[in-house]
């Protein structure tokens, strides 16, 4: 059986990530910058979908480099979870990822998963992993467990009321996908021979009309927004189908918003 191993299996994609693999079949090794022992009511109910199957395990960042793999591995490194999320814990994935590889053999096949748009220095640090075989670049990636620090979980959380300019800024108003038909892609994009991969809708607006649907209003000009800059002329472009319209993935992101936020209140009696 394939051992893939997610860094950021407690996160957005890295969750959602995890679950595909797991119905795929693969053995699944999760890791994490989040503290797995922590009582964070989201991390607990994500636990409780993947945390039962035989076939996950988790361990820590600082307990990767003792794991023992035998035969095919594939890396999944989770950076859009990283950036989207705002943590500051570059170093301490890279050392333990550093710590990792020599002990790999043979080497694994380890996939990035990166924002469009962004241009900060972790995309160059994680670059010198030997063995990289594919990045691949995304636009707003929407569905249940969105971070609320991306604009259309924020918007829900405030029940559609306007964000401030400054809030837009850091988000991708380019293009939207919705979580599952990322995934529906996913394996195909992984057998493309390309080292450089954008994806991108099929589908026009699909950004605007999330956001509609969010705020009730048109959102913000998007020529304020972060563009693909020069990526764009250097990937390979993936266009994937939107089987999940705006209207309904949003619906689905809010009723499992309102979901988690019932949960919350419930543990907190």
């Amino acid at each position: 059986m394939e051992l893939s191993i997610v860094i950021g299996a407690y996160q957005f994609i890295g969750f959602h990530l995890c679950k595909y693999l797991l119905e795929q079949g693969h053995e699944v090794l999760g890791a994490d910058w989040t503290d797995d022992s922590r009582t964070d009511h989201p991390i607990e109910e994500k636990q409780l979908e993947i945390g039962r199957n035989a076939n996950f395990n988790f361990t820590s960042l600082q307990e990767l480099k003792n794991v023992n793999t035998q035969g095919n591995v594939t890396l999944y490194i989770c950076l859009y979870d990283y950036i989207k999320k705002g943590t500051d814990k570059t170093i301490e994935i890279k050392k333990a990822l550093d710590a990792l590889m020599p002990k790999m053999h043979p080497a694994p096949r380890i996939i990035v998963l990166y924002p469009l748009g962004y241009t900060g220095d972790e995309r160059k640090m994680f670059e010198t992993l030997n063995g990289q075989d594919k990045i691949i670049y995304l636009p707003t990636i929407y569905g249940p467990w969105q971070p609320e620090t991306m604009v259309f979980e924020r918007g829900i959380h405030s029940n559609g009321a306007a964000l401030a300019t400054a809030e837009w800024k850091s988000e991708y108003m380019l293009d939207a996908i919705y979580i599952t038909d990322f995934l529906d892609y996913f394996g195909d994009i992984l057998e493309h021979s390309e080292n450089s991969i954008m994806v991108k809708s099929t589908d026009f607006d699909q950004w605007k009309l999330c956001a509609r649907a969010v705020f009730n209003r048109d959102p913000v000009d998007e020529n304020s927004s972060v563009h693909e800059k020069d990526i764009a002329t250097e990937s390979f472009v993936y266009q994937l189908k939107n089987k999940v319209k705006p209207e309904l993935g949003i619906q689905l992101q809010k009723a499992h918003h309102k979901r988690i936020e019932t949960i919350q209140k419930w543990k907190l009696r």
